[in-house]
């Protein structure tokens, strides 16, 4: 089991850090919302937003993919996600919010399937459920741990979309 964690750790912290950012994000934009007395339809909007860009993801993502390879693949959605999380503190309009979730949604879409492919393609079949299981920890992980930022720090300020940012700058560094 060490040795899977030593193997693996890269692609486990950058895992965790992109979930972090993504638990954080999700919800900021749910709370922040609220706190501005948003109707209900704009906020499910907006979160449908993030699952349709899911999904576009993994078709644009499967050709990115394959035209600039994993790493430059990666590396693109990560910059482009950033990006996209950072447009939701300098544009305060819903409908560009929207735009902005699918992104977002877009770009992890992509992430996850170089990560997974990775990860994938590396383990053996023998170990692959218990690589697979390290890779759930750091997920599931990323997203608790993303929502307890908001526990110590409740304040609703862009300081908190820099921060998502630094998490999809830093799942670059593995």
């Amino acid at each position: 089991m060490r040795q899977i964690w030593k193997s693996f750790r890269a692609l486990y912290f950058a895992s965790l850090m992109m979930l972090i950012g993504s638990g954080l994000l999700s919800t900021y934009l749910a709370l922040r919302l609220a706190a501005d007395h948003v109707d209900s339809l704009w906020v499910g909007a907006l979160m449908a937003a993030n699952y349709f860009g899911l999904v576009l993801g993994g078709k644009i993502g499967h050709r990115l993919i394959a035209r600039v390879g994993h790493i430059r693949a990666y590396a693109t959605c990560a910059g482009i996600v950033g990006a996209a999380v950072l447009g939701h503190g300098l544009i305060n309009w819903l409908p560009a919010w929207i735009v902005l979730r699918m992104i977002v949604g877009l770009g992890m879409m992509c992430q996850y399937m170089v990560i997974e492919s990775w990860l994938n393609e590396q383990a053996d079949a023998k170990q692959r459920g218990v690589v697979f299981s390290g890779y759930m920890i750091a997920s599931y992980l990323g997203l608790v741990l993303g929502q307890l930022i908001l526990v110590m720090h409740p304040q609703l300020g862009l300081e908190l979309l820099m921060l998502v940012a630094l998490c999809f700058a830093l799942c670059l560094v593995p």
